[in-house]
């Protein structure tokens, strides 16, 4: 999310945590993620909420002093039902077959099932990254799996199918953050512009709960935030450029700039950065 801009002039209301329901654009983001969610949910073929009670049973406390809302995730899973009573208006409330073909089915791209699969580690960087003004490079040195991934990989050169490749960064931290988030590359050549290759754009890592979430206290452990990114289609799209080296990946960061073309001073850095096959 690059809503709210960042330090340091000084950093919109939807930067921090403490300040974004302040925004009234806070409340019109929140209210189509919700309805993004719903109407994932009603897709045939597509799994539902997750069903592990460690997922639904949390509760969460809003407001302060005599003003105190508890309710817990389970409560809020029908959006038609006590307490919140709603529905989204381009949603009848009986699916209608017109509306479900109009998205795409994943049931048609096996590379895209949402089976699970055992993820196995196959590399990590051993280092922290500090992210700065302009891009930054990192390289992490693969190994190879030696779970159930290891026979489809032995069989063919690139990445086939059935065969999943997922980016994982964990441990961003800082005090200060230099922009609303970073680019995640995959494979940049060297003295290549990042911009130039669109095809090898992993995601975007947001710094929105960077700072509150690096400091330690009684909701936080002090870790920071992390992501995970699905790169199976760049790694593939590499393989049969035949760019796509299994001994090693490199992870670019690229900070977004403001709408004055700033990107900031600041001292965020990602603690680890794995890879993994499924």
């Amino acid at each position: 999310m690059g809503v709210g801009g960042h330090a340091p002039d000084p950093p919109g209301l939807m930067s921090g945590f403490d300040t974004a329901a302040q925004d009234p654009i806070f409340w019109l983001h929140h209210s189509n993620i919700d309805r993004l969610w719903q109407a994932w949910l009603r897709r045939s073929g597509v799994k539902g909420n997750p069903s592990e009670p460690d997922w639904s049973r949390p509760e969460w406390v809003f407001g302060s002093g005599s003003k105190i809302t508890r309710i817990t995730t389970r409560q809020l899973l029908d959006p038609t039902a006590d307490p919140l009573r709603y529905r989204f208006a381009d949603m009848p409330a009986v699916p209608t077959p017109e509306a479900e073909e109009e998205w795409f089915d994943e049931r048609t791209d096996p590379t895209l099932a949402l089976e699970e699969r055992p993820l196995e580690l196959v590399g990590a960087s051993e280092e922290e990254t500090p992210l700065g003004p302009g891009a930054t490079t990192t390289r992490v040195v693969l190994g190879q799996p030696a779970g159930p991934s290891r026979q489809r990989l032995e069989e063919s050169e690139g990445v086939p199918p059935g065969v999943k490749v997922y980016l994982r960064l964990d441990n961003v931290t800082g005090t200060v953050v230099h922009t609303s988030g970073v680019v995640v590359y995959v494979n940049i050549p060297a003295g290549g512009r990042p911009a130039d290759f669109p095809d090898r754009e992993a995601g975007a890592l947001s710094m929105f709960g960077v700072v509150e979430t690096s400091r330690r206290d009684s909701r936080h452990a002090g870790t920071g935030i992390g992501a995970t990114f699905d790169i199976t289609r760049v790694a593939r799209s590499l393989a049969s450029a035949g760019q796509w080296d299994r001994t090693k990946v490199d992870v670019t960061f690229v900070p977004i700039a403001d709408a004055l073309g700033r990107v900031g001073r600041g001292d965020v850095t990602v603690g680890r950065i794995s890879v993994f096959y499924a």
